[in-house]
């Protein structure tokens, strides 16, 4: 695999979106922008995090085993980004996936607890696998 240590900043430390697809049952293809994260240990052993509710359509289909791939532009330059394939690891719930939705919170819209919840949903901390970048530098 690649070096990710060059789109660490975009990994790691701007706030870019994660363009994440999946295929349908049916064959059909799905993306969804997501807020994502990596930790410095996700880092070194390239994982990368994502949230989603309960009965939401990415929640059906990114289970374990699930093959994704996504795609991070650099917000600062939309010619720079990283193709990612790879593939669902762990589908985390209850108080692992809230305090993750505030750490994305926190990223995205500098507050403490994430403002958007619904007492009818149940979040869902995704952690996928990086098999392979497809990297550009713009």
């Amino acid at each position: 695999m690649a070096d990710l240590t060059e789109f660490r900043d975009i990994l790691m430390e701007k706030t870019g979106f994660a363009n994440i697809a999946f295929t349908r049952p049916s064959g059909k293809p799905h993306v969804s922008p997501m807020w994502f994260n990596m930790s410095d240990e996700d880092f070194k052993n390239g994982i990368i995090t994502v949230n989603t509710a309960t009965g939401r359509v990415k929640a059906n289909h990114l289970v374990v085993g699930a093959a994704v791939a996504l795609s991070l532009l650099d917000p600062e330059n939309g010619y720079r980004y990283l193709g990612i394939d790879g593939e669902v690891i762990e589908a985390a719930v209850g108080d692992v996936a809230e305090k993750h939705i505030d750490l994305l919170a926190k990223k995205y819209l500098n507050k403490d607890s994430y403002p958007y919840r619904k007492e009818s949903e149940s979040r869902i901390k995704i952690s996928i696998k990086i098999n392979s970048i497809h990297p550009s530098m713009g």
